[in-house]
């Protein structure tokens, strides 16, 4: 009983399964690009300690976002578990671009993921 309700708990928003259709899609919203990697130990233990945000103990990915449309941009990243699933379908943190600079954007999304790689990024973007 209790592994039936901690899926439904966790799974509730596929996170990544939405990135992947936003990538295929030919008109409307479409991702430029999105990463999945694992939390490192160090953004781990911050997550885990950080009480101004919901628990999110069953985090062991990270999934990042880059979004482009004509009056603004977007960064999105979402805590999830191994399968892209999360508790909600609002994004733990966003970054906003005035405009459809993709420059921008892109290079925004490529330090994020530098950061995650190297167990940095709620150290410096927390």
């Amino acid at each position: 009983m209790k592994k039936r309700l901690k899926k439904k708990i966790t799974n509730r928003y596929n996170a990544l399964n939405g990135a992947r259709r936003q990538r295929d899609k030919r008109k409307g919203v479409k991702c430029i690009s999105y990463a999945f990697l694992p939390i490192g130990e160090r953004d781990k233990a911050v997550l885990a300690a950080d009480e101004t945000i919901p628990d999110y103990s069953f985090a062991s990915h990270w999934l990042i976002e880059a979004y482009a449309w004509q009056d603004f941009s977007q960064v999105r990243i979402f805590p999830c578990t191994e399968d892209g699933g999360t508790i909600s379908s609002s994004p733990l943190q966003m970054f906003v671009f005035e405009g459809e600079e993709i420059k921008r954007v892109l290079s925004k999304f490529k330090k994020a993921v530098k950061a995650m790689e190297n167990d940095g990024f709620r150290e410096n973007y927390g």
